[in-house]
Parts: C-alpha cells; sequence; structure tokens
C-alpha cells in the first residue's frame, strides 16, 4: 500500500530492540504521538520521523485491510 517502504518487519517481542541492531535500517519512522526520547531505536538509525497522526488512518487499520 506504500510505495516508498522498502520492507517491514514484525516482531513478537516487547520492543523492536533487538531486530533493529540485527538489521540496521537508515530511517525509522514512528508516530508523532511519541517524543523522540521515547523511541526505541532513536539511537540505531541514522534518521528518525515523526509522522502526523491523521484521523481515522492507522497502521493497525491497514494491517486489517
Amino acid at each position: 500500500a506504500f510505495e516508498f517502504v522498502d520492507f517491514v518487519v514484525s516482531f513478537d517481542e516487547d520492543t523492536p530492540q533487538e531486530i533493529l541492531e540485527k538489521i540496521r535500517p537508515e530511517v525509522l519512522v514512528k508516530g508523532s504521538q511519541y517524543e523522540l526520547e521515547n523511541i526505541i531505536g532513536a539511537d540505531i538509525v541514522q534518521e528518525v520521523y515523526r509522522a502526523p497522526m491523521v484521523d481515522g488512518v492507522s497502521t493497525t487499520s491497514l494491517i486489517g485491510r
């Protein structure tokens, strides 16, 4: 659904820390509700983007489709 996304990884752990350390992505995108200092993996990646929240649109609903 997103042409600009190269790869999506799911994980069963409580946080993505372990998988982020393994794959070392260049960019991490989280919702703007997260403060930078609370984003797991922000210290591993080159860039962190906080995407604005849009009412009625969520990754949860996208996965559900």
